[in-house]
């Protein structure tokens, strides 16, 4: 479907971060999540980070929050599960998590449990 997202058959959103935010890909990114995302329709999103090897620079991580925050409220019933990340970057993840003020948005080790976890 797109660069970072797909639709599932199981009905979730499978979305894989790429190696590295920059400006350019952080834009990108957003405008992809915007163009695929129902903003009044609850989703399931599984999230790949195990990609993602950089911090993203201050403008970067900036187009994200706001890009994210301005996308869609949390919806009632949606769930957003990230897994894959090193100690790393599950930093900064952190970080635009509570800047983008998402409560909707959990961190897992691994990819099993998180699926496991948006299913339920």
């Amino acid at each position: 479907m797109g660069e970072y997202l797909n639709w599932g058959e199981d009905g979730i959103l499978y979305n894989t971060l790429p190696e590295r935010f920059t400006p350019e890909t952080a834009s990108n990114y957003i405008k992809e999540l915007s163009q695929t995302v129902n903003p009044r329709k609850d989703i399931r999103q599984l999230i790949d980070a195990s990609k993602l090897n950089y911090l993203p620079n201050d403008e970067a991580k900036t187009i994200l929050v706001e890009g994210v925050k301005k996308l869609r409220p949390p919806c009632k019933n949606e769930k957003n599960a990230i897994y894959g990340m090193t100690a790393f970057t599950r930093i900064a993840t952190r970080m635009i998590i509570t800047l983008a003020q998402r409560n909707d948005i959990k961190i897992f080790e691994a990819k099993k449990e998180a699926l496991e976890w948006l299913i339920s």
